[in-house]
C-alpha cells in the first residue's frame, strides 16, 4: 500500500506545485471566487437545491480538472466505476435518492443522486484517519478534495487554492459545517474515516441550521 500511496501523492504533489506557482504572493488582497459555471438548481429536497450534474458529468469534471492541472505530466488517476450502495432512500421532504461509492486503497468517494431528476445532491471525499495523519498524504488528500469540490460547485482550476483553504478549515478548525456560494461543506469524522461532503443548498437552509459562512484567514495578520 505504501508504494501506491507514494505514487498517488506524487501525482497530486505536481498539482500542488502548479497551484502554488499560480497562487501569487501571500500578501495579495484576499478574494472570494464565484463559480465560473452555474451547476446548481432548485429542488424540493431537504436543502432546497441540487447540482445540475449527473453522476457521469460530475466524474468527467473531476477527470478533466485532474488532467488539466497535471499539465501534460504523469497521468493522474481517473474516476469511474461507481457502485451503488443503496437505493429508494428518502430525505425528510420525501425526495427519493440513491447513494453511490467509489473506493480504493487511497480514497473514498461518495455521491447521492435524486432518483427522479438523476441529478447530484451531494458528493463526499474521504480517507482513513491514519492516511490523513501522514505528512506525505495530507496535502495530496486536501488537494484532491478541493478538485472534487471544484467539479461539483462549478469553479475553475484557478479556484482550487481557495477550496483547499476551505477544506483545511474544516479539518483543522472548530466548525464542522460551513456555507459558501450556495454550497454546504461538512466534515464527518467517525473515528476511523474522515469525509468532506459538499452539498448544494439554499442560504435559507444554512441559516435555519445555524451554519456559518466561510471566511478566509487573513494571512497578513499571521
Amino acid at each position: 500500500m505504501n508504494k501506491r500511496i507514494s505514487a498517488f501523492a506524487a501525482v497530486l504533489a505536481v498539482l500542488c506545485l502548479i497551484l502554488s506557482a499560480c497562487g501569487g504572493s501571500e500578501k495579495e488582497e484576499i478574494t472570494y471566487p464565484k463559480p465560473t459555471e452555474f451547476t446548481g438548481e432548485n429542488s424540493t429536497n431537504v436543502t432546497g437545491r441540487r447540482f445540475s450534474l449527473s453522476l457521469k458529468e460530475f466524474s468527467d469534471r473531476i477527470n478533466e480538472s485532474m488532467a488539466a492541472l497535471s499539465n501534460g505530466g504523469e497521468d493522474p488517476p481517473k474516476i469511474g466505476g461507481w457502485e451503488i450502495l443503496s437505493s429508494g432512500l428518502a430525505d425528510d421532504k420525501g425526495v427519493r435518492y440513491s447513494s453511490y461509492i467509489n473506493k480504493n486503497a487511497l480514497w473514498i468517494l461518495t455521491a447521492a443522486v435524486e432518483d427522479e431528476s438523476k441529478r447530484l445532491i451531494n458528493a463526499g471525499c474521504g480517507c482513513s484517519k491514519e492516511l490523513l495523519e501522514s505528512s506525505e498524504y495530507r496535502d495530496a488528500f486536501v488537494t484532491f478534495t478541493a478538485i472534487v469540490e471544484e467539479a461539483a460547485g462549478g469553479y475553475g482550476e484557478e479556484d482550487i487554492s481557495f477550496l483547499k483553504e476551505l477544506t483545511e478549515s474544516l479539518i483543522s478548525g472548530g466548525d464542522k459545517q460551513l456555507y459558501y456560494e450556495r454550497c454546504l461543506y461538512a466534515l464527518n469524522d467517525d473515528g476511523e474515516t474522515v469525509m468532506i461532503i459538499v452539498s448544494s443548498s439554499t442560504a435559507q437552509y444554512a441559516k435555519e441550521k445555524g451554519i456559518k459562512d466561510f471566511e478566509l484567514r487573513d494571512k497578513s495578520e499571521e
